[in-house]
């Protein structure tokens, strides 16, 4: 087959579509130094909750003191301290999250309250849009071009393609923008992917791509050439992780798909990838919070969670960390709650000491801040710190530009 042939076939492919879905997920993706993890090495899994989780309605403040100002603001939104679970202290567990609770009280939850960028940016919006752009960053955006945490943690471990891998997710700033392309989005299935389902068209454009890729000299920059080894790595990697991917379940949800996705890569262990990202949502609830939260959201999230753990055979070298942008206003509105400050993360697995940390936001009114929002005490920062330094490997300062006092929560 000549090159001139396969060229002008993989454009005509290319420009009439066929491969254009899988090439922007896949761009710049290079493989070839992925390996297995060696024994102990650690694996996190950022769990977005996408929309702003009211961190009340979950951990709910059950103190006497604490329960009395947070319903005085709430209303009949506030969650009745006789249907939480108990996690011996100042706070309560919504009742719809059981098996979330029974982990709390084998040690394995951690709880940190009141998180938030805390003035650190110098800019602390309540849109979705920049919130999630500077809590991803981690750093002032005047310290250099917008990168993410995990990105820049990233610069620092050795070439992988896959050290972040995104599944159902895309690829937020929360793992792009580094020194080096280090990251890459996985397809939730690999039903019909490009070179995995044999489809006619599937198999002449993988040929022609193979015949291009090979006329390209390594040195070769040009958008065509990055075009044609970024298609042929991505179908090569499709075709290994198609034998992979677990068989879509009955009426599964699309967090318990996508966790399930996670723990069968964590499990066949061939990316090498350390950090693993997905989100669940929308938490965006101005209105109708009760209902979207107690009966569809949580129990959502307790599941996935549950099938997520069960599936892996040692979980013993798992994080998985629960975060959202941001958390809710005090009062209620007609049913739901606005755009707020302090929020809760929460980390889950065994290497987890387990228990609440921060401070429990006040809902009473001398307590709020200046513009009548909830006070926060942890910056997220100082959660990305404990994990790079003591879970992951790296030097937090560096990727953070700044120390930052850690919590003890990672042992």
């Amino acid at each position: 087959m000549s090159y001139e042939f396969s060229r002008r076939r993989f454009l005509q492919y290319v420009g009439a579509g066929a491969g254009a879905a899988v090439l922007p997920g896949w761009i710049g993706l290079d493989a070839a130094n992925a390996a297995p993890l060696l024994p102990g090495q650690t694996i996190l899994v950022s769990l977005f909750l996408g929309g702003g989780l009211d961190g009340a309605h979950m951990l709910v403040p059950t103190g006497a003191s604490l329960h009395a100002d947070y319903a005085a603001r709430r209303g009949p939104l506030a969650v009745d301290p006789a249907t939480t679970l108990p996690l011996g202290g100042e706070n309560s567990l919504h009742g719809a999250l059981p098996n979330l609770h029974a982990r709390y009280q084998a040690g394995d939850v951690a709880f940190v309250r009141g998180v938030d960028l805390i003035g650190s940016t110098g800019f602390d919006p309540l849109s979705h849009f920049d919130k999630v752009d500077h809590v991803m960053m981690g750093r002032n955006a005047s310290a250099g071009p917008p990168s993410g945490v995990w990105a820049r943690w990233a610069d620092g471990e050795p070439d992988n393609g896959l050290l972040l891998s995104t599944v159902g997710f895309g690829l937020p700033i929360l793992f792009g923008g580094g020194a080096k392309r280090q990251a890459t989005s996985l397809p939730a299935t690999m039903e019909n992917a490009l070179g995995v389902a044999g489809a006619p068209f599937e198999s002449l454009l993988v040929a022609a791509l193979d015949d291009v890729t090979a006329s390209f000299p390594a040195s070769d920059t040009t958008l065509e050439a990055l075009a044609a080894r970024t298609g042929s790595a991505a179908m090569q990697l499709a075709r290994d992780l198609a034998p992979v991917y677990p068989p879509p379940g009955v009426a599964e949800t699309e967090l318990t798909r996508n966790l399930k996705v996670i723990a069968a890569l964590i499990e066949a262990n061939l990316t090498g990838t350390r950090v693993y990202g997905t989100l669940h949502g929308s938490y965006d609830t101005h209105e109708n919070q009760r209902a979207d939260l107690d009966q569809r959201l949580f129990p959502d999230l307790d599941a996935s969670l549950e099938v997520f753990f069960q599936s892996l055979t040692n979980p013993q070298d798992v994080i998985v960390m629960i975060w959202t942008e941001f958390g809710r206003r005090p009062e209620a509105n007609a049913s739901g709650t606005d755009h707020g400050t302090a929020g809760n993360v929460a980390l889950v697995g065994p290497r987890v000491k387990g228990g609440l940390y921060g401070t429990q936001p006040s809902f009473a009114l001398p307590d709020l801040d200046a513009n009548g929002n909830l006070a926060s005490h942890v910056a997220f920062q100082q959660v990305y710190a404990e994990l790079i330094d003591r879970f992951l490997g790296g030097d937090s300062t560096a990727v953070l530009g700044t120390a930052y006092s850690q919590l003890g929560v990672v042992s």
